[in-house]
C-alpha cells in the first residue's frame, strides 16, 4: 500500500468498532480461557495484562445463559403476578355473585310471602264473611 493510502483515516480509523452477540463472546472467551496455550504464544507484556484480567474474564464466562435466566425469572414473576391478579379477580367475582344471590333470594322470599299472604287472605275472606253473617243472624234470632 502506498503511504498516502495508509494515512487516510477514513480507510483505517484509530478505533475499530465491532458488533457481537454477548452469548457468542462468552462462548469464545470460555473456550479460550480453557485453552491456556493462548498465553504461551503472546508477547510478555500482553501476557501479563491478560493474566491479571484472567480471573475477571472467568467471572464473566461463569455467568452462562444470563439472558435465559433473566427471561425465566421474568416469566416466573409475571406468572406469579398474573396468578395473584386472577385470584383477586375471581375472589371479587365470587363475592359479587354471592351477594347478588343473597339479594335475589331475599327478593324471592319476600315476593312469595306477599303472594301467600294475599292468597290466604282472599281464600279466608269468603268463609269469614259467611261466619260473620251467620253470627249476626244467630244474634238476631236470640234477640227476638
Amino acid at each position: 500500500m502506498l503511504p498516502y493510502q495508509r494515512r487516510k483515516k477514513n480507510w483505517f480509523p484509530d478505533i475499530l468498532y465491532y458488533e457481537a452477540s454477548v452469548n457468542e463472546l462468552k462462548k469464545y472467551i470460555k473456550k479460550s480461557t480453557e485453552d491456556e496455550e493462548i498465553f504461551e504464544n503472546l508477547i510478555p507484556s500482553v501476557k501479563k495484562t491478560l493474566q491479571k484480567l484472567f480471573p475477571e474474564i472467568k467471572e464473566i464466562t461463569i455467568i452462562e445463559n444470563s439472558n435465559e435466566e433473566i427471561k425465566d425469572t421474568i416469566k416466573d414473576e409475571s406468572l406469579k403476578d398474573l396468578k395473584v391478579q386472577m385470584d383477586k379477580s375471581l375472589k371479587n367475582l365470587k363475592d359479587q355473585m354471592d351477594e347478588s344471590l343473597k339479594n335475589l333470594k331475599a327478593q324471592i322470599d319476600e315476593s312469595l310471602n306477599n303472594r301467600l299472604k294475599t292468597q290466604i287472605d282472599e281464600a279466608l275472606k269468603d268463609p269469614i264473611d259467611k261466619f260473620n253473617k251467620l253470627i249476626e243472624f244467630i244474634e238476631k234470632k236470640e234477640s227476638e
